[in-house]
């Protein structure tokens, strides 16, 4: 990016001995460009690749807050700055780079890219299971595939489907991912779900981040520290009672037999996004047909928005774990 360069430019004269340069045009252009990446339409995948290649903490809102805090060490240590901003964008052009390479050799194999969707008119669910939702034995194996049957029949008796029209289409081994193949109205129903738990996890992190302030600055006592523990949660008891109503409310009446289900299949999902397992939702790709392009949009608009507001979640308490791990240390 221009801008970037411009900025560290600028950041570089700063650091010498000699006149001195405004920033802030430059800062507010950056800011504008890293802002605007739609960083919250990548899967879960995706951003682990860019983790690997150390990419992912220099672009999008947690980009700029990396060059915000740079730029304000500059005021103490000008010089350590400018490398630190030179180097970030390096690994960005470096990145640039390695997918651009990566694409091009593909290509030349007759690779190119394409829907993974056997079903084109279904969307997709990969489950990531990570942190305390990891799969590192045949026992947990065991365990969250006996969890997951049960959300998934839960789901399914709820939206009137078949409990057989939830299907394992793919897995693959490291941090286990499964995907699975469901219809629209079940896929519609867990990204609303997994929106209200990312909120209600989003909000629970930002008590604990503001505890742990308050611990470190000796500004809490043990009725304030009890209080918000209390506060905590209560946010995610009730939290999860009101998207239950929720989810009752659009689905219209249910039998016993849904109704229990569906109430385990949440308390089920809760748990596992709790424990820091992650529900991506891939939107099926738009068909060569004009015709079919149109019924799709008509059916997956709702969803894709849902998915938006999801990952952007999903961002933002990528952001308050982060904040938490600083003021910790």
């Amino acid at each position: 990016m221009p801008v970037y360069e411009e900025l560290v430019r600028a950041m570089e004269q700063n650091s010498q001995n000699g006149t001195k340069v405004a920033i802030r045009e430059h800062l507010n252009a950056v800011e504008a460009a890293l802002k605007s990446m739609p960083t919250e339409r990548l899967s879960s995948q995706q951003v682990q690749l860019l983790e690997g290649i150390e990419a992912w903490q220099y672009i999008g809102k947690r980009g700029f807050s990396f060059i915000e805090r740079v730029v304000k060490e500059g005021n103490y240590d000008p010089v350590s700055s400018a490398k630190d901003l030179r180097a970030a964008k390096q690994t960005l052009e470096s990145a640039i780079q390695l997918m651009s390479q990566a694409e091009s050799s593909l290509h030349e194999l007759g690779i190119f890219s394409s829907a993974s969707h056997d079903h084109p008119a279904q969307p997709l669910i990969r489950l990531h299971f990570r942190a305390d939702a990891s799969i590192d034995n045949v026992v947990e194996l065991k365990k969250w595939a006996t969890e997951w049957h049960e959300i998934s029949r839960g789901l399914a008796l709820a939206s009137g489907e078949s409990p057989e029209d939830v299907r394992i289409s793919s897995a693959t081994t490291g941090s286990i991912i499964i995907t699975l193949a469901t219809t629209a109205t079940i896929t519609l129903l867990i990204a609303k779900i997994i929106k209200n738990i990312s909120d209600i996890v989003r909000n629970t992190i930002e008590i604990d981040n503001a505890l742990s302030e308050w611990r470190t600055r000796r500004l809490i006592d043990r009725n304030i520290e009890t209080a918000l523990k209390e506060r905590k949660k209560s946010l995610a008891t009730e939290g999860l009672k009101n998207t239950l109503d929720t989810a009752k409310e659009q689905l219209g009446e249910l039998d016993g037999e849904a109704s229990n289900a569906l109430e385990k299949a949440l308390q089920k999902l809760f748990r596992f996004h709790e424990k820091g397992g992650e529900v991506d939702i891939l939107l099926p790709p738009k068909p060569d047909d004009e015709e079919d392009t149109e019924a799709l949009e008509e059916d997956t608009a709702s969803l894709r928005e849902v998915v938006s507001e999801v990952r952007k979640l999903r961002n933002e308490i990528a952001l308050l774990l982060e904040d938490g791990t600083q003021d910790a240390t």
